[in-house]
């Protein structure tokens, strides 16, 4: 998958390319999310913590990819609760 087709493929698909190893997929996925959940943070803890929160969440992700589960929901709503979490503690 080139770096330009990445828009067309669904979250679950980079998930599970993720999971397989191929790490190109974490790079759609923060471009996707990234945004997001450095709004998020930066909004409750200011934006240097807000950017460590980032660099948390993608790193959670990376890591928990061979274990999400598409059957127990989509990527999105499982990336922000560990964003949550992240900036709750």
């Amino acid at each position: 998958m080139g770096a330009v087709m990445t828009e067309n493929v669904s979250d679950e698909a980079l998930m599970a390319e993720l999971a397989s190893g191929k790490q190109d997929a974490i790079g759609a996925l923060y471009a996707r999310y990234a945004p997001t959940v450095l709004g998020m943070a930066a909004q409750a803890l200011g934006r240097p913590t807000g950017e460590e929160i980032v660099q948390d969440v993608f790193v959670a992700v990376w890591k928990g990819a061979p274990t999400f589960d598409p059957s127990r929901g989509a990527v999105r709503p499982w990336l922000l609760q560990i964003a949550h979490y992240r900036i709750a503690n």
